[in-house]
């Protein structure tokens, strides 16, 4: 009887383990089919996942990669300093001063720069990336905020929260060549290249200057949603994408093309043609601006 005994407990507890693993081989068949998984080996990486956390200065913000000697630089609005890091070993190398609550970034692959902007000293720090110090410094407007680079004229474009302005820097001088006013607090900015203008984000106007960075002069305004701050370009597709805080929304805008609108938007979405030059001649691009958005030209 002990031995008929001890083969059911056997026999009891072989088929809870057969019961587990067979649960368990269930589960990760269904993690598996679901893209999920439970475990994972240590040495191997998977596609889109974190491979390294980085610890830089104080409260990080904006980030640019600089591809000549494959370094990335990051703003640190509470340390005033730039974290430099080695996309090789993923290892922070070296950390610049710079002013105060530095914020905005851009890269200046022609001539190996970085361009701050310091939102509380009301300058730009220029970077020269192979010594990794600062070569100038700039005086800009109120709270300067979003930087970028116009690789065809060599400018830099700095857009001025407290001033409502864009400060034009000539990048071969490091100094401030014009001061274009645009819309209220201004944010974000973009280069355009497939048409060479300078896209800027009005947070608070609801809309998006448009800059001919041939005359630095706004050409026009579009209204987008409500608190637009982002702002993107697409080159392959001559788009630019703007994020509006406010209304939870993108958007899209066509920089180059005439698009036809939706046969059930007609009513909403509205075409203007772009004037310039002296004489208002038709410069032949037409610029669409999606539903629910308006332009309004503005005298160059």
């Amino acid at each position: 009887m002990l031995i008929i005994k001890e083969n059911k407990e056997c026999r009891k507890n072989s088929f809870k383990n057969e019961s587990i693993i067979t649960l368990w081989t269930f589960a990760i068949l269904i993690l598996y089919q679901s893209n999920t998984f439970l475990f994972q080996n240590v040495n191997q990486v998977w596609a889109d996942s974190v491979v390294s956390t980085i610890r830089v200065g104080s409260s990080p913000h904006s980030v640019v990669y600089d591809s000549s000697h494959n370094m990335v630089y990051v703003t640190n609005v509470a340390s005033d300093d730039i974290s430099v890091i080695n996309t090789s070993s993923n290892r922070v190398v070296d950390d610049i001063h710079v002013g105060s609550f530095p914020h905005g970034v851009a890269y200046d692959s022609s001539h190996n720069r970085v361009y701050v902007t310091n939102y509380d000293s009301k300058t730009v720090s220029v970077i020269n990336t192979s010594t990794n110090q600062v070569i100038a410094t700039i005086r800009v407007g109120d709270s300067p905020w979003g930087v970028a680079y116009d690789s065809s004229h060599n400018r830099v474009y700095v857009t001025n929260v407290g001033s409502s302005s864009v400060s034009v820097i000539d990048a071969s001088t490091n100094k401030v060549v014009a001061t274009v006013k645009v819309g209220i607090h201004p944010q974000d900015v973009v280069y355009s290249a497939g048409n060479g203008r300078v896209y800027v984000t009005n947070y608070g106007s609801n809309s998006v200057s448009v800059i001919n960075t041939s005359t630095n002069k706004v050409i026009y305004d579009i209204h987008v949603g409500s608190g637009p701050q982002g702002v993107a370009y697409d080159s392959g597709n001559n788009m630019v994408y703007v994020t509006n805080a406010g209304s939870n929304s993108i958007s899209a805008i066509s920089t180059t093309t005439f698009i036809q609108p939706p046969v059930n938007n007609n009513d909403n979405a509205m075409i203007h043609r772009d004037f310039e030059g002296v004489e208002a001649q038709v410069a032949m691009e037409y610029t669409m601006v999606m539903p629910q958005q308006q332009m309004i030209m503005k005298a160059t």
